[in-house]
Formats: C-alpha cells, sequence, structure tokens
C-alpha cells in the first residue's frame, strides 16, 4: 500500500506570501509613482495587497516550495513544486542520515559515491531515524544497531 505525506509547511507558506506582498506593495509603488507622481496608500489598498498576496503566495508556495512524498516498499515519488523524481529502492547502493543544518535532516541515497537523492525527513515532518531505517528494509539492508547494543569495552576508562 503506498503511504503519501504531504504537510503543509507554513515556514515556506509565510516566506511566499511575504514575497508576494513585498512584490505588490514595490510594483503599486513604482506604478503610482510613475502615474500620479505619489504613492497612493489607502486602507482599501492595503487589504486588497494583503488579499492578492495571500492568494498569489499560496499558488507560489504549491507551485515552487510544497513538498509531498509517496512510497511503498517497491519505490518511491518525491515531488517538490513542479519538480518530480521517481525511483525504486534497489536502484540505491546505500544511504546516510544528514544533517543540513539548523535542526534539518534527510536521508541521503547514494547510488554510487558521486550521485545522490536527498530525502526531506525534517521538511516532510517525518522521524528521520525511522525513515532511514524504514527505507534500509526496503532497500535489503539490515541495520546496524544501535551505540547501545555494542559493546563498550574497547573504550579507554576516564
Amino acid at each position: 500500500m503506498k503511504r503519501r505525506i504531504a504537510p503543509l509547511q507554513i515556514g515556506d507558506l509565510f516566506k511566499s506570501i511575504f514575497l508576494m506582498l513585498l512584490l505588490i506593495t514595490i510594483l503599486w509603488a513604482v506604478t503610482s509613482l510613475l502615474l500620479f507622481r505619489d504613492i497612493l496608500v489607502s486602507r482599501p489598498l492595503l487589504v486588497m495587497n494583503l488579499v492578492l498576496s495571500l492568494f498569489l503566495g499560496w499558488f507560489f508556495y504549491r507551485y515552487y516550495r510544497h513538498t509531498i512524498f509517496i512510497y511503498d516498499e517497491e519505490g518511491f515519488e518525491l515531488r517538490q513544486g513542479r519538480r518530480v523524481v521517481q525511483g525504486r529502492w534497489k536502484e540505491y547502493s546505500s544511504l546516510s542520515l544528514f544533517h543540513l543544518g539548523r535542526g534539518d535532516f534527510v536521508v541521503r541515497l547514494y547510488r554510487d559515491e558521486e550521485e545522490f537523492l536527498d530525502l526531506p525527513a525534517s521538511a516532510l515532518r517525518l522521524d528521520p531515524s525511522r525513515l532511514r531505517f524504514e527505507v534500509m528494509k526496503f532497500m535489503g539492508k539490515n541495520p546496524t544497531g544501535s551505540l547501545n547494543e555494542k559493546r563498550l569495552d574497547n573504550f579507554p576508562a576516564s
């Protein structure tokens, strides 16, 4: 059974709305300055700009930033905006859990030593470690176990 994960990424949505509001405001200021030789500002105009930026920001977010991850035991499909990547787990030879900074984790799939694909675990609001072990199972790899399961006798005493 295919599993579909597509959470709303609030931060990216707000960035898109703010970008649209900024662009609309600059466009209005330049147009108003050229047409009326003054920058016209009023409450109805502000409300119109906010509504328009909400509308355009939502479409910008959905078109460029929204992430959807669909997967099962055989393969996956990762959509980030318009970009679509499909693959089969068996196409990849290894994987790692990679920290991008600021608390963002990805599960990095390697085809060879140079070519890789990042599955954005944090952006999808998934537990990165659990996703890594699930993907390892799909790839036919055995998890190596946690540090608690390994013997620590070789470490010098402090």
